[in-house]
């Protein structure tokens, strides 16, 4: 008869369940009665230590794609995850909630990258029915379900699983009461998905996919193009694999330019495609390659290697617990000979073998991570606008001396300058402009011009100057934005209580080299929270714009029609 571990979970709920000999494995018609089977588990139950944390539900969706949620209207939703997972796969995502209107009904939700089709809900029930079927409402696509019911005098339980083929996800949905007659947990399953698989039910598969929005990437630059100012990328050759690998990082130790913790990228099918999360712990446990191309990860109680597996995906090639991190005082784990599943062998040894095996481990250099801002001297949240554009402050003198209204500045204007009322935010305000050009038959345009208003007193107050890049360019609004640009910046005004604002500004900026880096600052934000893809792509946008923007016509002083 095989030890059976017991996993004490963060909710009363689950540990229950497992006590009561209803952990375990989904499959219906095993061979042992269920009481003779409970009463076995009672006698060889082991306890190890809590592997699961408490998270939130962002952090959630940051470990795991396509990820569902509580459905409208639950209760004390808890989001859990447990990264002390075998074979490779990815941190396994728990959900527990409630609902008011099946208030004696418990639900716990499990989500896990795991590359085929397994059962992940720790639930061991001899299943009395069970049914098969399709959904198209679990992340807006057609999704292959498997459903369990469970009934005896004092209990009932329904399981949920489905599995998705195009991101590796298993999930599924345990539910448990006296009484589930009449309860279709189906329902419940989609429901924690939007109808139409946008929104929540987006596929992300990392952080980086979870920032962008993105999850389908032409190459490798694509996927470096969305990291953001402070987080890393490196670059290496993995054994099992004749392309790099990609390893993109939230934090990279500054010290030696580390990091303990990546998501993965291969190239399968020309393109990139995310695979599972190599993990160390803490910068005293950096992530490490060896010259034979395997990755290195662990701590002081766990010993991991990584490489590309025979069919292309990043797999766990060796793992070792030590006697404290196994929790029962055994060393646990398998080694592996080579980059396939096929020829695992059980580790045997005690602690001279694991602590030889650390000492190896540590021996290998660690993956020196690029940081996102620093390669180029520019970090994006330390940007200058004046690399690209100097703003130019009281272009032009203008005599507003004893002015006691706009008029009255206009009359003073020497000949060659222009003038115009322009609505602009909150303000009818006047521009002034050191001179004008023909921008065509009917427009006398200009690209500079010093800004004018009345503050709540009715007294005149200079507001600002504004200035563009050329002819090219002139002076323009859209719905009382004032649009000023250039070939290498656009800025967006408003004029807000007697004050000119920028709401909106975007450069872009060349090395020697010719390459080029795009910076994007909202008002009241810094440029750091915008990737170099994402200030690109919002560049392109606002230039686009200069298609249906008005150019302001500008009255010149001295000309014939003034």
């Amino acid at each position: 008869m095989k030890k059976r571990l017991l996993i004490i979970t963060v909710m009363a709920l689950f540990t229950a369940f497992v006590i009561s000999g209803c952990a375990g494995s989904a499959s219906s018609g095993q061979g042992e009665a269920a009481e003779d089977k409970r009463e076995e588990e009672k006698e060889e139950v082991s306890y190890i230590g809590n592997p699961w944390s408490d998270i939130s539900e962002e952090e959630a969706r940051e470990a795991c794609a396509n990820l569902f949620k509580a459905p409208e209207g639950a209760k004390n939703p808890v989001w859990s995850i447990m990264k002390d997972v075998e074979e490779g796969y990815g941190p396994m995502l728990q959900l527990n909630f409630e609902m008011p209107e099946y208030k004696d009904v418990r639900f716990v939700a499990r989500a896990q990258k795991t590359g085929k089709e397994e059962d992940i809900s720790g639930a061991y029930y001899e299943w009395n029915t069970s049914d098969e079927g399709i959904s198209s409402k679990l992340g807006g696509k057609d999704i292959p379900v498997k459903s369990y019911r469970y009934k005896d005098d004092m209990e009932m339980a329904d399981l949920i699983s489905w599995y998705d083929k195009d991101t590796g996800i298993s999930c599924c949905l345990l539910a448990t009461a006296e009484d589930l007659d009449g309860f279709d947990i189906q329902a419940i399953a989609e429901a924690m998905y939007d109808g139409d698989g946008s929104d929540e039910a987006e596929m992300y598969g990392d952080f980086l996919q979870f920032q962008s929005g993105v999850t389908d990437f032409k190459d490798y630059d694509e996927v470096i193009s969305y990291l953001k100012q402070g987080q890393g990328y490196a670059l290496v050759d993995v054994m099992g694999s004749s392309d790099k690998v990609l390893l993109i990082t939230e934090l990279v130790f500054e010290a030696d330019k580390s990091a303990c913790e990546a998501s993965s990228y291969v190239m399968s099918d020309g393109k990139p495609q995310q695979m599972t999360l190599l993990t160390g712990n803490g910068s005293a446990y950096p992530l490490r390659i060896g010259e034979d191309g395997i990755i290195y990860g662990g701590d002081n109680h766990t010993y991991e290697t990584y490489v590309v597996s025979d069919i292309g995906s990043i797999m766990c090639k060796d793992y070792v617990v030590d006697d404290i991190g196994s929790g029962d005082g055994e060393f646990t784990g398998y080694l592996r000979p080579g980059n396939d599943y096929e020829h695992d062998e059980d580790f045997t040894g005690g602690r001279e073998e694991f602590d030889k095996l650390i000492s190896e481990r540590e021996k290998q250099p660690v993956i020196e991570f690029t940081v996102i801002g620093e390669d180029s001297g520019s970090k994006t949240g330390d940007f200058d606008p004046s690399k690209v554009y100097i703003e130019q402050e009281d272009l032009f003198d203008v005599d507003t001396e004893g002015c006691d209204t706009l008029t009255q500045i206009v009359d003073r204007l020497e000949e060659g300058r222009g003038y115009v009322n322009v609505n602009i935010g909150q303000s009818g305000a006047l521009l002034i402009s050191s001179g004008t050009y023909k921008y065509d038959d009917d427009t006398d345009a200009a690209i500079d011009a010093r800004i004018f208003d009345y503050d709540d007193d009715g007294k005149v107050i200079d507001i600002g100057s504004v200035c563009a890049g050329g002819t090219a360019y002139p002076l323009s609004v859209k719905d009382d934005i004032l649009y000023v640009g250039g070939n290498h910046f656009m800025r967006l005004y408003t004029i807000r209580d007697h004050e000119l604002v920028i709401i909106e500004e975007v450069y872009v900026e060349y090395d020697g080299e010719g390459n080029a880096t795009y910076h994007l600052r909202k008002e009241n934000e810094d440029f750091s929270k915008y990737s170099s893809k994402e200030a690109e792509s919002r560049f392109d946008e606002l230039f686009a714009q200069l298609e249906d923007v008005q150019i302001i016509g500008f009255a010149t002083v001295g000309s014939a029609g003034e």
